[in-house]
């Protein structure tokens, strides 16, 4: 009798390719809510997780369920707790997604530098405008701060040092042999303080939940013409909403639209920030 295993959500060819060449039945999910996986879960004895929000009533609904495996790093969105109360083994798959994430944080670092949202607004009705009017910035020499220096971390400056010739500086104390282009320091304050570009590859943990308030913003400077600095959005890993303060993000707002239309006085009425949740993070 061969094992079944839940996909919530679809994965690639090969994987299904794979589970089945190695005698597993798969079962495809009708959707990966809370509601969608109980439905589903009761007669299997293995699951392979993406983005889906696997809660104690999941557990509790799994009779059968003897192994998870998460794609991706991290144990955020799932009830580790109820997974050993159940004797359920929890695994992760570090690194398989860690390109994808790194070069999502050096693109939203390229797409801060170069005004995007800006030039988008102009583009249809004034290129030129657009091309020659709105002030650009670089990557080239700028100084990149990071928190956190595991797989994606480390990755993001491997790219941002080679391939944009970019200082960086981290903070990580639990870092060991890091390349000597990434510059340790001391007092996280400090990556706020000397970077250009703040991207954070952290887990939601007691010590870096609301971790992000406005009190960061304001000790960041001016670059390129934008007062704040940037955050790259995908460094924003997990359970990532969370590291803002929740009692901050309207101050945030409202310290970033001031401080944008400060740069583009010509996009007044014609933009918003805002807070959102996206499967690779936080963007603003």
């Amino acid at each position: 009798m061969s094992y079944k295993v839940l996909l919530p959500q679809p994965i690639l060819p090969e994987g299904y390719a794979y589970l089945r060449e190695h005698g597993f039945e798969v079962k495809d999910g009708r959707g990966f809510t809370e509601e969608d996986i109980i439905a589903d879960i009761a007669d299997c004895d293995a699951m392979i997780v993406r983005t889906a929000k696997i809660t104690r009533k999941i557990i509790e609904a799994a009779p059968k369920l003897k192994i998870m495996s998460r794609h991706g790093a991290g144990y955020d969105m799932v009830d580790i707790e109820a997974c050993k109360e159940k004797g359920i083994l929890v695994c992760t798959a570090g690194g398989s997604n860690a390109v994808s994430v790194a070069e999502i944080a050096i693109f939203n670092m390229l797409y801060c530098a170069k005004k995007f949202k800006a030039v988008q607004a102009h583009m249809m009705e004034d290129y030129r405008y657009a091309k020659m009017g709105i002030k650009k910035g670089e990557l080239e020499g700028k100084t990149l701060g990071l928190i956190g220096t595991g797989n994606i971390g480390a990755l993001v400056a491997q790219k941002a040092h080679f391939g944009f010739n970019m200082n960086v500086i981290a903070y990580d104390p639990f870092a060991k042999n890091v390349p000597e282009y990434i510059h340790l320091v001391e007092d996280r304050d400090e990556i706020f303080k000397q970077a250009d570009f703040v991207s954070l590859h952290v887990p939601a943990l007691p010590s870096t939940i609301h971790s992000v308030s406005d009190r960061e913003f304001d000790l960041m400077k001016e670059t390129d013409g934008i007062y704040g600095g940037r955050f790259s959005g995908a460094g924003f890993k997990g359970c990532c909403m969370a590291l803002v303060d929740p009692s901050k993000r309207a101050s945030i707002v409202k310290t970033m639209t001031k401080r944008y239309l400060h740069a583009f006085p010509n996009l007044e009425g014609k933009f918003s920030i805002h807070f959102c949740q996206t499967s690779n993070g936080v963007q603003f």
